[in-house]
């Protein structure tokens, strides 16, 4: 990525230019939704982009499986739907490798130290999409469906339910050491009672995902996978 004549340093222009007929305009909309625009009106006010044009060019980047179309897993509403950049090398690239190809070009032993103090943070939503993926092998639960959940300010990371059984799974995930799996827990409890799913009785799990915890703690519904333990279970399974 920091090697001026690898291809990686340039192929994300590239594939635009060859996929697409208006390729500034989709990399203006890539870009507004990796800055924080995830509702159509937002996206199209950050990309400068006639918002009654969207549709079409935000159908094209999810065919493309740049970008994803998602709403919370217990919604059914169309209109809480929101975009969202699926694509780790479009990621990778519009944060740490084109806004700053002049420094790239001139110290990219500099800009490889800025990556290094920044990496956690640009993680975390890289690291849930990997849970989800994890989730679909460990199986803690069976389940259905799974996905994400917010409202009004509220989210969770991972919701998986089982409509069947009524079993429902809360999971967050954090890319950090030495999580505190119990403060985790409880949050995620008190954000649970939110979700308007199953009936009084639905079964709740919950899930810790970290790259370490401090402790472990024994909850008979309580899941902790720390990466070690995510390992060895993909790989068993």
């Amino acid at each position: 990525f920091l090697n001026t004549s690898d291809p990686l340093y340039q192929d994300a222009e590239i594939l635009l230019s060859s996929e697409l007929r208006e390729p500034n305009v989709y990399f203006n909309i890539i870009r507004a939704i990796l800055e924080g625009a995830t509702k159509l009106g937002e996206i199209a006010n950050s990309a400068r982009v006639d918002v009654t044009n969207m549709p079409k060019y935000l159908n094209t980047l999810v065919k493309l499986r740049i970008v994803d179309k998602t709403r919370p897993l217990t919604s059914p509403k169309e209109k809480r739907s929101l975009y969202e950049l699926t694509d780790n090398y479009f990621r990778f690239w519009l944060t740490y490798v084109y806004p700053y190809m002049e420094e790239i070009a001139v110290v990219p032993e500099q800009h490889l130290e800025f990556i290094k103090e920044t990496y956690p943070g640009y993680m975390g939503p890289v690291f849930e999409k990997f849970c989800i993926n994890a989730m679909k092998v460990i199986r803690p639960i069976q389940f259905n469906s799974i996905g994400r959940w917010w409202y009004k300010g509220q989210e969770i990371d991972i919701v998986a339910t089982n409509d069947k059984t009524k079993d429902i799974m809360f999971c967050e995930c954090k890319w950090q050491d030495n999580v505190n799996p119990r403060k985790i827990y409880e949050e995620l409890k008190k954000k649970a009672e939110t979700v308007q799913w199953g009936s009084e009785n639905r079964k709740e799990h919950y899930a810790v995902f970290a790259r370490s915890f401090d402790k472990r703690i024994k909850e008979d519904n309580v899941f902790l996978y720390n990466l070690e333990d995510i390992k060895a279970e993909m790989k068993w399974n």
